[in-house]
């Protein structure tokens, strides 16, 4: 069995290329992968300091300025730029940025384009780390690598 259909029997890939392409329509891969992806316990964030975080509400209510520290789309962005997990995924896409690109170009169905994203995937990390947060953050960064580019995307 190949390792699509072996990936195709724990995760379908026709519902993947429906949300993938339900993400490109609504231009908002950040909001779904914020919304898919409980980031919030994952394990790469540090402990919270208490103390640090006592002092940073005191800080906070002491100067009025608390919105854009709170603000929980920027906190997702802190967390996908630091999750080990993220830039690992998209390494990997950079790394077949061309391939990509000129699926992109030529139109290519977006089933196809998750199957070639996923394969480089699994040769890369196994397909035993594959799990939803990996799926999600392919559906995602696949959608912004459409919307926005390769080069855009890799250059990031």
């Amino acid at each position: 069995m190949t390792a699509l259909a072996e990936l195709n029997q724990k995760f379908d890939l026709d519902i993947l290329s429906e949300q993938l392409n339900s993400v490109v329509e609504s231009k908002d891969p950040v909001g779904y992968m914020r919304n898919n992806i409980n980031w919030e316990i994952d394990k790469d964030l540090d402990e919270l300091n208490l103390n640090g975080f006592t002092n940073s509400i005191t800080a906070l209510y002491a100067t009025n300025i608390g919105y854009e520290m709170w603000n929980p789309l920027k906190k997702f962005l802190n967390w996908l730029n630091k999750s080990k997990v993220a830039k690992k995924i998209k390494k990997i896409l950079c790394s077949i940025n061309a391939q990509i690109q000129e699926m992109i170009d030529e139109k290519t169905e977006l089933k196809r384009i998750i199957e070639v994203a996923l394969t480089a995937i699994i040769a890369a990390i196994g397909i035993g780390a594959i799990n939803p947060m990996v799926l999600t953050l392919l559906v995602g960064f696949l959608a912004t690598i459409i919307l926005d580019g390769v080069k855009n995307f890799c250059n990031a």
